[in-house]
């Protein structure tokens, strides 16, 4: 299937980022093909997930649906994963499992968590269900550990990362390394930056994270995230709560892409009702040479059936 995009207006505040969108020539931006959105230039990859990057969820959810039923994104089917979801997994999980727009983090403790492949709300938008944008000529494969950039379209029948990680057929494939680090801990490629928890009862917690990805080609950002959780046959999933705040106090730094760094102060704080997580975003960079540091008190807060509870990021 094949179809070229017209997005109308929608009634949105005025200084909102899909208002912004909108205003973009985006018959010529891109299209959607075979389920995977197919950015005409770079330049209208960056444009657009600049644009989509200011977008409340409301306002992403309200710019995907006008893409039709054909595409479905990566942060729409991780937002309709739940412990009654039709997913299989493997027997045993050692280390990090990719599945797509899931993956499921093995924690230090050795706990296993479900959790969003794609960090950035705007990015996990425009990826389809199994992780893959196509900007110019070049489709492009996210997982959780590694960005895979090719273009030959039958490669796209190799969606894992063991797959694509075979030897005969690495030579077609560029690899990039997706860092997550802090100057303060070293960290790289932890599951996240920083994390906390506070189980309040048997298989029920409240999770903050402080995170950092730099991936150069596609996408580097900052931002922290509170969740609540429902831990169902050994796998922590996002579980609805009564009240879910977010609460951040620091800064970000960021390099490029212009010369020198650039560091600004964090203060933000945000109540939700019957959700399983909010996601703050500091900032993003999309297809330009950009990294960032962070450093953030982070808190959690929250009320689930009479229970309440919350832990703080230090």
């Amino acid at each position: 299937m094949f179809s070229f995009l017209l997005i109308t207006s929608c009634s949105i505040d005025q200084d909102s980022g899909l208002d912004d969108v909108n205003s973009l020539n985006l018959q010529e931006a891109y299209f959607i093909e075979d389920g995977i959105l197919n950015f005409v230039t770079r330049e209208a990859y960056e444009e657009t997930l600049n644009l989509l990057s200011k977008m409340t969820s409301d306002e992403l959810d309200i710019w995907q649906s006008e893409l039709g039923n054909e595409f479905v994104s990566s942060r729409t089917a991780f937002n309709n994963l739940d412990e009654n979801s039709d997913i299989e997994f493997p027997n045993k999980i050692k280390g990090n499992y990719y599945g797509g727009f899931f993956t499921v983090l093995q924690e230090r403790s050795g706990e296993l968590e479900i959790v969003r492949t794609i960090d950035s709300n705007a990015l996990a938008t425009v990826a389809n269900a199994k992780g893959v944008v196509k900007i110019g000529s070049n489709f492009y494969v996210l997982s959780y550990d590694q960005v895979y950039e090719f273009q030959n379209r039958e490669m796209l029948n190799n969606l894992t990362s063991k797959a694509i990680n075979d030897q005969n057929i690495q030579e077609s494939v560029r690899i990039y390394n997706i860092t997550r680090s802090i100057s303060q801990t070293g960290h790289e490629n932890a599951a996240k930056v920083g994390t906390c928890n506070d189980e309040y009862e048997k298989r029920r917690r409240f999770r903050a994270e402080l995170w950092v990805t730099n991936t150069a080609p596609v996408y580097s950002g900052t931002g922290a995230r509170v969740k609540h959780q429902k831990k169902v046959a050994g796998f922590w999933f996002a579980s609805s709560a009564n009240t879910l705040t977010l609460d951040v106090n620091g800064w970000f730094s960021q390099t490029g892409p212009a010369p020198g760094t650039v560091t600004q102060n964090i203060d933000f704080t945000q109540t939700k009702y019957n959700e399983g997580n909010i996601d703050y975003a500091w900032n993003e960079c999309f297809s330009v040479a950009c990294s960032f540091d962070a450093s953030a008190r982070v808190e959690v807060a929250g009320v689930e059936g009479g229970d309440s509870g919350g832990c703080v990021i230090l």
